[in-house]
Parts: C-alpha cells; sequence; structure tokens
C-alpha cells in the first residue's frame, strides 16, 4: 500500500519490514488528527503509520483509529442482496431505484440518504447510459454486463473530488500506484478497467472536469486503487465490495500484524466505518503493521501475491523463521498409524510426535486434486454460486481429511465452504463437525508458541468461527446421536447428548466473546459478533435456569 523506499532497495523489490522502534524516521512526523497515530517516513519502509511517542501504549483490542471511506461499493454479487447505501442485508425484499433499476434499498430513508449525499445520483446517471435503461425502462440490467466493483468505485471517487477541496484530494493523489513496474498480465489488466472506467463516465470532457486530462492520468488512477484499495467486509468477515481509505492505506505489512482492519458494525441507515484495532501490546514510537494478504495462507503464496500486487518481498518474524518448525499451513499428517503428529510435505523432517522420520509420501495427486477443487470453490464462493460446490468438496475432502490436519491451506478453503453449505441446507451435525475443525484448526500450532498458529488469539477470525460453533451448538437440541459427515476421513468427536452440547456452546461462546473484544474491539463491545454471542450466553443462561427451577421438588 504505502511503500516509498529507496530506488535501489525498490528495484531490488526486497525490504524488510522487521520495524524497530528504534529506527528513527527519516521525515518530520506528521500526527493525523482525532487520533494517537502519526505518519512517519523510514528508509526501510517508507511511509507508514505508527503510534506516536507521546502516547499511551495500547493494548490488544484498543481502537486506534476509526475513519469513514472515501468511496465504499458492493461486490456484483452483492448488489441484488444489499443495500446500496448502508450495505445492510434485511429479511425484508429491497426496493429498486426506479431509474436506473441497478441500486436496491432497505428503504426510504436509505434510497434518499443516497441520492441527497451524491452517492447514487451521479452513478445512477452513469448507470442508465450503460445500461440504456432510459431507451429500454422495463428492461432490468444485467448484472453480467455491469462495469464492475472498481469501476463504480473510482467513478464515485472522482465524483466526490469533484464537490471536495483540494486538501481532500491530496491524500489519494499521493498513494503509491506501483505503475511503472507492473508486470504485462497486470498492466492489460490496469488499461482494461481504465477502459471501462472511461467509458462509464462519459465524455472526454466530463473526465477532464473531473479532473483527468490524459490517458496516463487515468491509469494512474487505476493502479492506486489496485495497490491502495481495501475489501469491503460485513462485520462477520465476509467479503462484500470494496472501499477506498488513503489514511488506512498508510498502513505497512508484516504477515504477524500487530493490528486490524475491520467494519465492526452494521446499523440499518447508516454507512459502515473502518477501525485499525490493536491486535497486540503497541508501545509508543512503534510502527502499527497489518497484513495485506490472509494470514492463513502459505508462505510462498503470500510471497507471491505480495511481490505481484505490493512489489516488496515480506521478511517479517513469521517469514524469515528458519527453526525446525512445521508450519501448519502445509503440515501434513504423520503416515505412522495412530500417531497424530505433522510431518513436513517437503523436507524429510521427522514427526513431533512419534518422532520417527516418515518414508516417501505418495500425496501428490490428492494434494493436486483439492487445490483444484478449491479453485472452483473459492470462485463460487466469490459469486455466491454455492450450488456447484458439493461436487467439488465431494471429489476432494475425503481423500484430503485423511493426509492433511484442518490448518492446512487446502482444507481450510474446503472446510469453510463446506460449512457455508451445511448451514444453508440446516445440516447441523455436518455444519458442527466442519465448524469443530475448523476451530481447531485455526487454533493449531506447528511449535509451542502462539505466533505459529493460524491466527493469532484475539485475531477477528478466530471470533468469528468461534461464535459460530458456539451458536450451532447452542441451537442443537437433539438426542439423537449425531451423524458423522461422510467427506471426513477423521471426523470430530461431537458431544452426544443436547445438554452435553450447550455445555460445550457455553465454554466456546466465553471464549468467542473474549476474542471478539480483541479482534473487533472493546469501544464496540466485540462488534455485531459480539452482540450476537452475548444474546446467545443469555439464551442459554435462561434455559439453563428453567431447567434448575423444573428439577426442583414442589414443596
Amino acid at each position: 500500500m504505502a511503500f516509498q523506499a529507496l530506488r535501489a532497495r525498490r528495484d531490488a523489490r526486497q525490504r524488510d519490514w522487521r520495524r524497530r522502534s528504534t529506527e528513527a524516521p527519516t521525515h518530520a512526523c506528521q500526527a493525523i488528527p482525532g487520533t494517537s497515530l502519526e505518519v512517519e517516513v523510514t528508509t526501510l519502509a517508507g511511509r507508514g503509520l505508527r503510534l506516536s511517542p507521546q502516547a499511551a501504549p495500547c493494548q490488544p483490542g484498543d481502537t486506534l483509529a476509526e475513519f469513514p471511506t472515501s468511496v465504499s461499493v458492493l461486490a456484483t454479487s452483492q448488489v441484488p442482496h444489499r443495500c446500496h447505501f448502508c450495505f445492510s442485508k434485511p429479511d425484508h425484499a429491497l426496493v429498486r431505484c426506479s431509474r436506473c433499476h441497478f441500486a436496491r434499498y432497505c428503504g426510504a430513508q436509505c434510497q434518499a440518504a443516497a441520492w441527497t449525499d451524491y452517492r447514487h445520483r451521479d452513478e445512477c446517471h452513469a448507470l442508465r447510459r450503460w445500461f440504456r435503461t432510459a431507451e429500454h425502462p422495463d428492461t432490468l440490467p444485467d448484472l453480467a454486463r455491469e462495469p464492475g466493483p472498481s469501476v463504480r468505485a473510482l467513478a464515485q471517487l472522482l465524483w466526490r473530488r469533484q464537490r471536495q477541496d483540494a486538501a481532500w484530494w491530496q491524500p489519494h493523489a499521493r498513494m503509491i500506484s506501483h505503475r511503472t513496474t507492473l508486470d504485462a498480465a497486470s498492466q492489460e489488466e490496469a488499461a482494461s478497467i481504465a477502459y471501462r472506467l472511461a467509458q462509464f463516465l462519459g465524455s472526454e470532457g466530463t473526465l477532464r472536469a473531473l479532473g483527468i486530462e490524459h490517458a496516463d492520468a487515468l491509469l494512474e488512477l487505476v493502479c492506486q486503487h489496485r495497490a491502495n484499495g481495501f475489501t469491503l467486509s460485513d462485520p462477520h468477515l465476509d467479503p462484500i465490495g470494496v472501499c477506498i481509505q488513503p489514511t488506512a492505506a498508510l498502513l505497512n505489512h508484516a504477515c504477524e500484524p500487530n493490528a486490524v482492519v475491520v467494519f465492526p458494525e452494521a446499523k440499518p441507515g447508516h454507512r459502515c466505518r473502518m477501525h485499525i484495532l490493536a491486535l497486540q501490546p503497541i508501545q509508543p514510537g512503534d510502527a502499527v503493521l497489518t497484513s495485506y494478504v490472509d494470514v492463513a495462507t502459505p508462505h510462498a503464496e503470500r510471497q507471491r501475491i505480495l511481490r505481484e500486487r505490493y512489489h516488496f518481498t515480506c521478511r517479517c518474524a513469521l517469514c524469515t523463521r528458519h527453526d525446525s518448525w512445521i508450519d501448519p499451513r502445509t503440515a501434513l499428517w504423520c503416515p505412522h498409524t495412530g500417531c497424530v503428529g505433522w510431518v513436513s510435505p517437503t523436507a524429510p523432517s521427522a514427526c513431533r510426535q512419534c518422532h520417527r522420520v516418515p518414508g516417501a509420501m505418495d500425496v501428490q495427486a490428492t494434494l493436486a486434486q483439492a487445490q483444484e477443487a478449491a479453485l472452483h470453490v473459492e470462485k463460487a464462493m466469490a459469486s455466491n454460486d454455492l450450488h456447484t460446490i458439493p461436487s467439488y468438496v465431494a471429489i476432494s475432502l475425503p481423500g484430503l481429511s485423511a493426509i492433511a490436519p484442518p490448518s492446512h491451506h487446502l482444507m481450510w478453503t474446503l472446510l469453510h465452504a463446506a460449512q457455508v453449505v451445511a448451514i444453508e441446507k440446516e445440516a447441523w451435525d455436518e455444519a458442527i463437525s466442519y465448524a469443530l475443525l475448523l476451530c481447531a484448526g485455526m487454533q493449531a500450532r506447528g511449535a509451542r508458541d502462539a505466533r505459529s498458529c493460524l491466527y493469532i488469539p484475539g485475531h477477528p477470525q478466530r471470533a468469528v468461527l468461534l461464535a459460530t460453533l458456539g451458536r450451532l451448538l447452542a441451537q442443537s437440541t437433539s438426542d439423537t446421536p449425531p451423524t458423522a459427515s461422510a467427506w471426513l476421513a477423521r471426523p470430530p468427536p461431537i458431544p452426544p447428548s443436547a445438554q452435553a452440547r450447550r455445555e460445550m456452546a457455553w465454554a466456546i461462546l466465553q471464549q468467542a466473546q473474549h476474542e471478539a473484544l480483541v479482534g473487533f474491539g472493546r469501544a464496540t463491545q466485540g462488534g455485531t459478533v459480539g452482540h450476537l454471542v452475548r444474546a446467545t450466553l443469555h439464551v442459554l443462561s435462561q434455559e439453563q435456569e428453567a431447567a434448575r427451577t423444573m428439577c426442583q421438588p414442589t414443596s
């Protein structure tokens, strides 16, 4: 995102993000109003954010900053299901814009707000022109032909720029683009977006009025968005769109972050706000670092994404581990009968559990099949096309679960998709099985330290997964023995009775509440996830009290 390094280091594409609090900034630091953060420029990392030396130390769950986004738009797959203004997903039918037929709203209040503050007024005209709605007013727009979330986001950014002063635009103009170092495929992708953006906005005169004087300026803007845009997520961390926030874009990267960016609350009728939260203790003067990629992704894939999209090689503590630990993201089960230890898929090493060195393992065909299935599943999840997922999971998960623990990155993808499908079809025993494995996988460690697990304690993903498992267990009221999933070679044990499941739910929800207060912030009481957890705990408490009352002898 925000990277300005010396030319020699940039050309080498090598950067060390192990920020030391003793490293002096090369320029005067600039305070960010309303926060305890400031912008610093260092030799190693370029521009970034740090906790002000005058600030108090931050603890996990502290809010470092809270911002509105400059623009935020829904992904194409989310447009039919969410309000175009507040992004909520109401139970009732959405109201469609009568002009463009594209935008939908949860009510008249959101529709009026979107029009009044110009978030949809300019966009509506552009969408009508794009879909030719004015010529065919009775024809609904084909979402497959829509300009795309990146185009809609950048168009809104330029329309907002037209109505703001120069100071508002300055942070956006300073965002780095990496345009001159893009590979051929990335250049072609950026050029395609720029072309669609020009078509969406209209004539050359319109572009000049919006501050775009030539094609290079338009391409630069697209590349800035590519390098600095954020995924817009709902309070459960599900991706629902894209957004731009230039101050948050200054956060530098570490695969072992001390901060996280979330949207912890969704309030109907209100735009969601971005929160930067501390995941670990941060001392005054320390850099504030977040992860640009999902930290459950294995090392090689993280590095590939960072090189291709952000043009650096990460050298954080997690990426430079040289000890003999086995990464849970790529670990395989020890092949020796009865052992539940891990072995490395590449280097011949002794199992940590039985201390024996495994022989040659014929797993490549299984892993290749799972890799192909995971790619299809990820695309299906992104497009909300759930009906295609079971066939891929059924083919690949039985074999993969026999050789890989739930922390393995391919297991993680398939388990998450299988859980979503199971919940959709109300197959509760299956959903609980997958949720148990996901929770086990996220906490799995390849060594006796917290940093080696997929998600460090307090990460919001832990709160979401634990809350899901706890709520699934809490609503399981049948005393019928649970049915094991046919897709799992090693199904986890599920408590056999409803009472045992409720007791397990209580313990898991207590942990989820603690994790939510960190991952979604104490200031919001854990956000929407924390609210749902407390509500479920309250129901469980009432049920337990009612059960005790019924068991008391009558006088």
